[in-house]
């Protein structure tokens, strides 16, 4: 039975309905309780309030992530959505209701969860490029900028609490998320949850940043390092946060070049011929002959490196191996799934792939008659035991297509394994029987 902690003082209705419904139902007034809770037995899912006795949702969450568990979380809160919504969905919140709620609607949301657990165990993705560890010849600069853009922006924020307006302070906490440790805000989060809103709020109308962005990576491309970073510090006062993050991330990744122009070194090693025909014997391996075609991507892949191109000869090689690899696996080029396999002389049976993975994949069966004839198609185990029907009957001279995607007939699949079709066509008084073996894979 699905388990479900819901945490919010007011949680007792919410929680004998979906009692009703067939969960597992935990409610939780505090915190701190259902945080020793989880750490005895995980739920499946939680449902969070932001406004506890002991804390708040932010809080909460942070916790989870210290005692390293990942569980998808469905905030239902008086909390407008506007301030909390879009920090707390990359904190991990799966859904954002405001009270009240309609309980229906909870739990389609955790129908939906329940459905594809197995993804959201996998955790959160954050919607901003994380920024690179800060180092190499470029490094002074740019943490001079951050902590200047850092300490203007904080000052808004404490500027914006002052004033009533929460939904502002959100607004820079969410785009200093992308470069400031999130401890150093965890202050301001929870000052902004617990105070009112005292003025209406009004969206801050900024300059189109569009030009600004063109301008910055035209500088990065050109490798005018210090322009471009001048343009971030102005995207970065103007909360663009994604765009910024990946110009500095590519300086970041590009240091090593500049070393390497220092030195007076190689800035860019190109494939020579070898590594070109290894690439191509590698392609030609997933289409074709994977055994011929992977031991020479190795070969030339070898070749390409003595003759000093070892960054791609090494590609090269270790490509041509992993082909080589699959091969010896069972792997077949791409060019087998897609032949005809006649199964029947005289009757133009067909039948391809004659292998497939439950759940995502089938088998066609495509048959011609040249005149009226009684078909039978018959699945058996691997012990030639009878399994279900796929055909019986009398057909037209015609074209006939079954698609099988491991159906067993009876409401399920069947389970992975060998199995045959048995095919007997009666025409003209002649019967023709043929068995044609089929994997059925996991």
């Amino acid at each position: 039975m699905p388990r479900i902690f819901i945490v919010d003082q007011e949680g007792k209705d919410l929680g004998e309905f979906l009692r009703s419904k067939g969960y597992d139902t935990l409610v939780f007034y505090r915190g701190k309780e259902a945080i020793e809770e989880i750490k005895k037995r995980k739920p499946d899912v939680i449902i969070l309030e932001l406004r506890l006795p002991d804390g708040d949702g932010f809080t909460f969450l942070n916790e989870l992530e210290k005692i390293g568990i990942t569980i998808p979380v469905i905030v239902i809160t008086w909390v407008d959505k506007k301030i909390a919504g879009y920090t707390l969905s990359k904190m991990g919140a799966f859904a954002y209701f405001n009270k009240p709620v309609d309980r229906e609607l909870v739990l389609k949301r955790v129908e939906y969860i329940l459905r594809f657990k197995d993804i959201f165990e996998k955790g959160k993705v954050s919607r901003v490029p994380p920024l690179k560890s800060i180092s190499g010849p470029w490094k002074g600069k740019i943490e001079e900028i951050l902590k200047e853009v850092k300490s203007i922006k904080i000052n808004e924020i404490k500027k914006a609490i002052k004033d009533g307006n929460p939904r502002r302070a959100l607004e820079i906490l969410h785009f200093l998320k992308s470069f400031v440790e999130k401890e150093e805000l965890e202050f301001f989060y929870r000052s902004v949850i617990w105070e009112e809103q005292k003025v209406p709020y009004e969206e801050e109308r900024r300059d189109n940043v569009t030009e600004l962005i063109n301008e910055a990576w035209k500088c990065y491309l050109s490798s005018d390092f210090d322009s471009a970073l001048s343009k971030v510090k102005e995207l970065l006062l103007n909360e663009e946060g994604v765009e910024s993050i990946r110009i500095i991330n590519g300086i970041l990744s590009r240091e090593g070049i500049e070393i390497e122009k220092v030195e007076g070194m190689k800035v860019k090693e190109k494939p020579n011929l070898f590594s070109y025909i290894s690439y191509f014997s590698i392609l030609t391996g997933v289409f074709f002959s994977t055994f011929l075609f992977s031991i020479l991507g190795v070969i030339f892949g070898f070749v390409g490196r003595v003759k000093g191109n070892k960054k791609f000869g090494t590609y090269g090689m270790v490509m041509g191996g992993f082909l080589f690899i699959s091969f010896l696996f069972g792997s077949k080029p791409i060019s087998y799934y897609f032949k005809k396999r006649r199964i029947s002389a005289g009757f133009s049976f067909y039948l391809y792939p004659d292998s497939f993975k439950l759940g995502r994949g089938s088998i066609t069966i495509r048959y011609k008659l040249p005149k009226k004839a009684k078909v039978t198609i018959l699945l058996l185990d691997e012990e030639k035991k009878f399994v279900r029907e796929m055909e019986d009957g009398y057909f037209e001279k015609g074209e006939y297509t079954i698609e099988w995607d491991g159906y067993d007939g009876r409401g399920g699949y069947v389970s992975p394994g060998i199995y045959y079709l048995q095919t007997t066509i009666l025409m003209d008084k002649e019967v023709r029987e043929r068995f044609w073996r089929v994997n059925v894979k996991d």
